[in-house]
């Protein structure tokens, strides 16, 4: 028999003739028609589950960039109040060029954390499409870590540590040293090495986590770990011990791997992360 069913308050309305169809239900939401109930869960069974994510704080980088932002803002109105001083001839006008060095010192350190923060919403965006098995962690702050874990998965696969990165121009890595590639040459010798080493960090996360879970849980795991380069893909890549992705190759990656995690491991370390992490992301 036909039916209107509500999605919001799960109400259904059996139809005997057209005079009984309706739009919308008593609570205000809109009815579906359906030929029969069988077509309507049929429907469902088909659905794909949403992935939530559950925010439990600000990630740090988050945290940094609105520091900077708020910076910014009030050098931009220190300005504005020192050129009506200036205007006025009054000695507020010495806020001009106060509020010029505070809106520029915090536009340039600022840049990296808006620049990282951007990274890590595109990472998180493509983590978000894998199933419902995985688990995601957004910025991960392990107890006496110094630093942040941008991302932590944990599915049938095993668990992986991401570090992203929101760089731009083109590099060459070779194990743990990044070289910004200028020019033709293929040359690592000839090229700019940069200072930070995000393989290295990636790695020293990997073992980090590995030793809190067997702290914590007695379980010790491989965990490996992935640098998301989510600007241009690496010219050329040989590492070690970590691979270089962009973000869109992540959750093919994560889903071919070979290790194997039960359902209870992934249980245990699901609950125990979820205590240090900014966001959980699952189905």
């Amino acid at each position: 028999m036909p039916c209107l069913i509500c999605d919001k308050c799960n109400v259904y309305y059996e139809i005997e003739d057209e005079e009984e169809i309706f739009e919308f239900c008593e609570c205000g939401n809109r009815l579906k028609y359906y030929e029969s109930l069988e077509e309507y869960y049929e429907e469902i069974e088909s659905e794909e589950p949403i992935r939530e994510t559950i925010r439990l704080r600000r990630s740090y980088t988050e945290i940094r960039s609105r520091e900077y932002t708020l910076i910014e803002i009030l050098g931009a109105v220190m300005s504005i109040i020192g050129i009506i001083g200036l205007i006025m001839g009054s000695a507020i006008g010495m806020l001009f060029l106060i509020g010029i060095l505070t809106f520029t010192y915090a536009k340039s350190k600022g840049y990296s954390w808006k620049k990282g923060l951007e990274g890590e919403k595109i990472v998180s965006h493509y983590l978000e499409t894998l199933p419902q098995s995985y688990v995601v962690f957004n910025d991960v702050k392990l107890p006496g870590s110094r630093g942040n874990i941008d991302h932590v998965v944990i599915g049938p696969t095993g668990i992986l540590v991401i570090e992203t990165k929101n760089y731009e121009g083109e590099y060459i890595i070779k194990g743990d040293e990044w070289y910004l590639k200028k020019g033709p040459t293929l040359n690592p010798k000839k090229e700019k090495r940069i200072t930070k080493k995000p393989g290295k960090q990636a790695k020293a996360n990997a073992l980090i986590l590995r030793d809190f879970l067997s702290d914590n849980i007695d379980m010790r795991p491989w965990v490996h770990a992935i640098v998301a380069l989510t600007s241009q893909k690496p010219h050329k890549v040989l590492t070690e011990h970590y691979s270089v992705l962009q973000p869109e190759e992540i959750p093919e990656f994560i889903m071919s791997k070979k290790g194997r995690f039960t359902e209870d491991s992934i249980e245990k370390a699901t609950e125990l992360l979820s205590q240090y992490s900014a966001e959980v992301s699952f189905m």
